[in-house]
């Protein structure tokens, strides 16, 4: 560098400034590379509550429910989970956007055809007619029952109609003992349950064979 430029005040404000351009540089890249980390940092958590929902070690609990009525109003779905991990206030805020959304997405399905009904699908795992009975008034796992869809949703059963309609005859019979017999229909129950396991047939023998449900029948 010659004298002239030494001398010179634009060389000397450059030279003055080039320590804090390094140190602005090396700030920025430090920040830069926190946020990198604190991003990385936050897509393991998401990846592993995704394994934890896909793998049952956190359990994601849908519910939908659908307004009764002539007149369309729009379902109400929420989400419940949890997991062994432990996640930031960030994460919570983007579950509940994810959720919202969905729940966008599924109002505006059911307004573009509003004639579809709930599926429902009968219990095939129903052992007793106690479970039976259970699910055809109370519901099974908090879900609706199928006295509720045959108020709300007519026709819910098109696609298991004998089925429906064998276990419909098996509810029947049990409610027509009760009144023939001036008991309650919980006692009723209680004998057809009995008789079923001393002849030890299924739920789905006594649902063809409603006439021998009961001894004097």
């Amino acid at each position: 560098m010659t004298v002239q430029q030494e001398n010179d005040p634009f060389s000397i404000q450059l030279q003055s400034a080039v320590p804090l351009i390094e140190q602005r540089l090396s700030t920025l890249e430090s920040q830069l590379a926190m946020s990198a980390s604190q991003n990385s940092h936050k897509m393991d958590e998401i990846l592993n509550h995704i394994s934890d929902i896909s793998t049952g070690r956190a359990p994601l609990n849908i519910n939908i429910t659908i307004p009764a009525g002539a007149n369309y109003q729009v379902p109400t779905i929420t989400t419940t989970t949890s997991s062994p991990h432990t996640y930031d206030a960030s994460l919570s805020a983007s579950s509940t956007s994810l959720a919202a959304t969905a729940s966008s997405s599924a109002s505006q399905a059911l307004m573009s055809n509003e004639t579809n009904v709930p599926t429902y699908r009968m219990s095939r795992g129903s052992t007793t007619l106690l479970r039976l009975w259970k699910e055809w008034h109370d519901g099974l796992g908090g879900g609706h029952s199928v006295q509720w869809m045959d108020e709300n949703c007519p026709g819910w059963f098109v696609n298991d109609k004998t089925f429906y309609s064998r276990r419909r005859r098996t509810i029947m019979a049990i409610k027509k003992y009760a009144i023939q017999h001036n008991l309650r229909e919980t006692t009723a129950l209680d004998i057809a349950e009995a008789r079923r396991q001393q002849m030890g047939k299924s739920v789905d023998f006594f649902s063809k064979n409603q006439e021998l449900m009961f001894e004097d029948e």
